[in-house]
């Protein structure tokens, strides 16, 4: 079944989604912020260990993701005090948001990570 039905999601129930599966590894007061305008960022809330963090979300079903969402990312974190930076795709990354990722410390979860995350902390959620 692998992604298939996280693909079907929008874009916006794909960023709600990621905000399920962030609750379910615990997190806390998260927050949608999606949509135009919304500079890079998805998803606020706090990690387990308490940092403010910034997550972008990229429902891609051919494209790998580039360095300027990563980039993007970073920036809005520091204009908004933010202590870590998560940016989830269906896809993979090109190796220059991977260069990027390793210089501005952003964690990236490509599609096959996050197959298994919702594996881990949300198994039986796409079951009929």
């Amino acid at each position: 079944e692998g992604l298939s039905n996280v693909l079907a999601l929008d874009p916006y129930d794909f960023e709600a989604f990621v905000a399920h599966l962030l609750k379910a590894q615990g997190f806390t007061s998260l927050a949608l912020i999606g949509r135009a305008g919304d500079r890079g960022v998805d998803v606020t809330g706090v990690d387990p260990d308490g940092r403010m963090t910034v997550i972008q979300c990229k429902r891609y079903i051919r494209n790998n993701v580039s360095s300027e969402p990563v980039q993007r990312l970073h920036s809005f974190s520091i204009t908004r005090g933010a202590a870590r930076r998560i940016l989830i795709t269906t896809s993979d990354f090109t190796q220059q948001a991977k260069e990027e990722a390793e210089h501005t410390n952003t964690e990236l979860i490509n599609g096959t990570e996050l197959e298994t995350m919702i594996a881990t902390y949300m198994p039986g959620h796409f079951k009929q």
